[in-house]
């Protein structure tokens, strides 16, 4: 909001956690009249966020999930990143599926849990990163090397159950 205010551009791109956040500061009414154009990239908008920007920014556009050219790689034509991503998302599906502190925190997110998990993460993954290749450091944790029915696994049940 700051930034709005002191350089006044007309366009904000941003994903959804970056709305939210948004959203929970007060504006005063001058700073928010810059904007023109809200543009959302990174996930869908869900139907609270666009009641709260529609009545946060009354006078601005809406772009729900176009973005600005989707993302900074499109108009800078770094189309190699994309691939590096479906790897990463894959590579950390095996890890979560084959981590066996994941459930644990995912039942009890607490201080303790969350700090075995950093211990774990570290031990077998952080400080191993440089040292051995992806599927070297997935043999050790998982006994195989990159295996795609872990990111099956993890759209379906992100998505369909």
């Amino acid at each position: 909001m700051k930034a709005v205010d002191r350089f006044a551009p007309t366009t904000l791109a941003g994903v959804p956690p970056l709305w939210v956040q948004l959203l929970e500061i007060e504006w005063p009414q001058s700073t928010a009249n810059h904007l023109k154009r809200l543009t959302n990239s990174g996930g869908a908008l869900t139907a609270p966020l666009v009641h709260g920007l529609r009545a946060r920014f009354p006078q601005a556009d809406l772009y729900r999930t176009e973005g600005v050219l989707q993302d900074i790689h499109w108009y800078e034509g770094i189309f190699g990143y994309f691939p590096t991503y479906a790897l990463g998302a894959m590579i950390a599906s095996q890890i979560k599926f084959n981590c066996p502190l994941f459930d644990i925190f995912l039942g009890n997110p607490n201080e303790e849990n969350i700090n075995s998990l950093i211990i774990w993460l570290n031990s077998n993954i952080h400080q191993k990163a440089s040292l051995y290749s992806s599927d070297e450091m997935l043999q050790s944790i998982s006994g195989e090397n990159l295996n795609p029915k872990y990111y099956l696994d993890h759209l379906v049940d992100r998505f369909i159950k």
